[in-house]
């Protein structure tokens, strides 16, 4: 899944700091299955006590896969919902092959 597509309307570039992220996604068997996403400009990992994070002013038509917010002093990291990431017409049809093993 094209994170930059998603959010902006185009692919992801082809640069050295374009990396697959893989995350765990929840199925409905309960079950989590990986997901891997492709963004841009990816250049640390960090991770954070969701303690840290606070709500932002959500204005309407803002994207439900976009979570809450944190600073590391520098700059903004926001929480991405990969839950919310995919339609149930593309959840259901990755879904679907994942567990037929294709």
């Amino acid at each position: 899944m094209d994170v930059t597509l998603l959010a902006l309307g185009r692919p992801s570039e082809r640069l050295l700091s374009t990396r697959i992220v893989v995350t765990r996604y929840p199925a409905r068997d309960g079950e989590q299955r990986l997901l891997g996403l492709v963004a841009e400009r990816v250049t640390d990992t960090v991770e954070r006590d969701p303690a840290d994070f606070a709500p932002f002013g959500l204005e309407p038509g803002t994207p439900s896969y976009l979570g809450p917010v944190t600073s590391d002093g520098t700059e903004i990291i926001q929480w991405v919902k990969a839950e919310a990431l995919l339609s149930e017409e593309i959840r259901t049809a990755l879904l679907r092959q994942a567990v037929m093993g294709v």
